[in-house]
Formats: structure tokens, C-alpha cells, sequence
């Protein structure tokens, strides 16, 4: 079985052209970088509720 490698993580936000930020994700594995845009999700909650994302 081959050995799943470990990336480095960087989390970070640009700002578009109208300075709202944009969550992206930077991963470094030995022979790539992986960018992954993110959203952002916004959730109201009680104290009973859940979330699984």
C-alpha cells in the first residue's frame, strides 16, 4: 500500500476588487501545490442545534 503524504497547509484571505475577502486554502505536497478556493459559510444557532458540514 503506498504512503499518503502529508501536505503543508496554509490557510489564507485575498480581497477582491471590492475588499471582500476570499478564503483560500494553499496545500504543498514533495511535487505540487493545490489551491483550493473556499467559502464562507455563516451559520445562526441555538443552543440545542446542530451543524455537520
Amino acid at each position: 500500500m503506498e504512503r499518503t503524504e502529508e501536505p503543508a497547509v496554509v490557510e489564507a484571505s485575498l480581497h477582491d476588487s471590492d475588499s471582500k475577502p476570499i478564503p483560500i486554502r494553499l496545500m504543498l505536497y514533495s511535487d505540487a501545490l493545490l489551491v483550493q478556493k473556499q467559502e464562507w459559510v455563516s451559520v445562526q444557532l441555538d443552543q440545542e442545534d446542530e451543524v455537520f458540514l
